[in-house]
């Protein structure tokens, strides 16, 4: 059985809870229905076109990375597989010379090797699915 200080602490800490809550909704509602500005700054969802141009970046830097790492060269020139063509515009990519990795396991090598393979399919994928709409290359 509760003590009358156990009753009396339960009874200081719901009145503060529903006051907090209370204050938060307050807080909540104002931000959400509160003013133009604060509609406008919330950010319209991104098209598919935004979203498949976003994977198309990262697939680039992918693609880079692996092919320099594996063979010393761009993906562009890639003599593995499918090399893939950079629209119009496309930044330059720099990287030291001898920037091909000497592997010591074989395993890791013919890993990095497919993985590079399969990054610059995925550039070759997501460029047919946007033929007029593919972001050009950043420089990397």
């Amino acid at each position: 059985m509760a003590t009358l200080e156990t009753q009396k602490l339960d009874a200081i800490i719901a009145s503060r809870r529903s006051m907090l809550m209370g204050a938060g909704a307050l807080a909540a509602a104002s931000l959400v229905g509160g003013s133009k500005e604060a509609a406008a700054a919330v950010p319209a969802a991104p098209t598919d076109i935004q979203i498949l141009n976003f994977a198309l970046n990262l697939e680039y830097l992918e693609a880079q990375f692996y092919t320099i790492a594996t063979e010393g060269v761009t993906a562009d020139k890639s003599t593995k597989g499918s090399p893939i063509a950079l629209p119009t515009g496309s930044g330059t990519v720099t990287f030291r010379a001898g920037a091909k990795t000497t592997f010591t396991s074989a395993a890791v090598s013919a890993y990095a090797i497919e993985t590079a393979l399969e990054e610059r399919k995925h550039v070759l994928f997501l460029q047919s699915a946007l033929p007029t709409a593919a972001l050009a290359q950043q420089n990397i």
